[in-house]
């Protein structure tokens, strides 16, 4: 196999911060953050996450807000296939 066609099966592994994440929940109806989830759910990219950013995504002072942002997330991290692309 060669290294150019080895690269382009490896997928990139980038963690996001916390406010991204909550921009992404915010915009998720606008159509920049559809491509952006497109792209990390096709597996090109691999996000992974740290104990602090689920710390950070459950702060929130409204239960509501945090339930909302934590179903989002897994959503859109693969942890659960509800899509939140169509709300």
């Amino acid at each position: 196999m060669t290294s150019s066609f080895q690269s382009v099966l490896q997928p990139k592994y980038v963690a996001l911060d916390t406010s991204t994440w909550i921009e992404l929940y915010k915009h998720r109806n606008d159509q920049k953050a559809k491509d952006i989830l497109d792209v990390i759910n096709s597996g090109q990219i691999i996000v992974y996450v740290s104990f602090e950013h689920f710390l950070e995504l459950v702060q929130h002072s409204d239960q509501n807000v945090r339930l909302e942002q934590l179903d989002f997330f897994r959503a859109a991290t693969g942890g659960g296939r509800r899509s939140y692309l169509s709300r």
